[in-house]
């Protein structure tokens, strides 16, 4: 994992960084306090988790994690974010596996999805109403 220098950030893009690792407490912190606490939390390791759902309609996005490794999210999760690959989201975790259910914060979802560390780098796909695994 890279090692971020915290002191080049600003303040905003600090807080940013605490709210994607799932931090609480930081709004209030001062630019020192969100470096130290960012700093204490960096033992984490950051998975990102892209969804390709072309061609199929979920409106907002969200993911639900959980696992001995992760802190769980609450139902429906965390709200994912899009780029020109679909939706994502980073997981901040401390171990090696971890599973997720994406789901559109009602009653669409999928089946609960595995990430493990230890598998080469693959997707999930969903066609045609089924969730597919696919290797790269």
């Amino acid at each position: 994992m890279k090692k971020i220098d915290y002191q080049s950030l600003t303040v905003k893009e600090l807080k940013e960084l605490a709210k994607e690792r799932g931090l609480v407490g930081y709004s209030s912190l001062r630019k020192a306090e969100l470096v130290e606490l960012l700093a204490q939390n960096e033992g984490e390791e950051v998975t990102r988790i892209h969804f390709d759902v072309s061609g199929e309609d979920w409106g907002d996005l969200y993911i639900h994690y959980f696992g001995n490794d992760v802190e769980a999210t609450l139902w429906p999760g965390k709200k994912m974010k899009q780029d020109a690959q679909g939706y994502y989201y980073d997981i901040p975790h401390s171990g090696n596996d971890f599973a997720f259910v994406l789901n559109n914060g009602e009653y669409d979802q999928s089946d609960d999805l595995v990430f493990s560390k230890s598998a080469t780098r693959y997707k999930y796909i969903y066609t045609d109403g089924h969730w597919k695994l696919s290797s790269n």
